[in-house]
């Protein structure tokens, strides 16, 4: 079924998506009690995407990477509410964020809300044993995201489309593209094929995970 869709799709939409050699393999990209993807294994996805929409370009440069103090739960251990022999550290790779103006719902937030690394390095968080660690590392589910970069590599617009996954990653996209934004339809009436229909500037679409079918066709008879 995967096939003919791919098949199906016009030569502008391209379906790509990260291999894993093994089982081991993919133990280790996601958590152990999150079913989030680890950002070590997200940048390799962005690195990926970013080859195939922006052939060429250098990715965002990551100045450090760490796990932060080890004991956190996440998504699959709040739903037993049972405390899991291994715990998980929290993994991310940061990079100069120093450039970015960043907007939730259209109102301006400061740029350390798409990671809490200082915050962690100080230890400055509270830790519950059932809090949801990726959410709070990172950031929230918000219906609309907007990042802007006056000193990113281009000055082309890209839509990103998709849920949590990319919490950690939009980030990365904003050292390519001079504007990044993000639509979580959990959390949102507005439509991509709106949005784009208001944004003609924006020709690339990124989506990252399951997306409504109808949006999908949408974005896709009109590619």
């Amino acid at each position: 079924m995967l096939r003919a869709m791919r098949d199906g799709l016009p030569p502008s939409v391209q379906m790509g998506g990260h291999d894993c050699p093994d089982t081991a393999y993919l133990m280790s990209a996601y958590y152990r009690t999150d079913h989030h993807w680890r950002t070590d294994e997200a940048y390799l996805s962005y690195a990926e995407a970013l080859s195939a929409m922006m052939p060429g370009a250098t990715t965002a440069e990551v100045t450090d990477e760490r796990e932060f103090a080890s004991g956190f739960l996440g998504s699959t251990v709040r739903l037993g509410l049972m405390l899991p022999n291994v715990a998980d550290s929290i993994v991310d790779c940061r990079i100069d964020m120093s450039s970015l103006q960043v907007f939730v719902n259209g109102a301006e937030v400061a740029a350390d809300r798409l990671d809490s690394w200082e915050r962690y390095e100080n230890m400055a968080f509270k830790r519950w044993s059932f809090t949801a660690n990726y959410a709070n590392y990172f950031h929230s589910d918000y219906g609309f995201l907007e990042i802007s970069n006056p000193a990113a590599q281009s000055q082309d617009s890209l839509l990103i489309v998709g849920s949590s996954y990319t919490n950690c990653m939009e980030r990365f996209f904003a050292a390519n593209y001079a504007h990044v934004y993000k639509i979580d339809g959990r959390y949102t009436d507005l439509l991509a094929d709106d949005f784009l229909a208001d944004h003609p500037e924006i020709r690339q679409v990124l989506i990252v995970g399951q997306a409504p079918p109808i949006l999908v066709g949408a974005l896709a008879s009109n590619a």
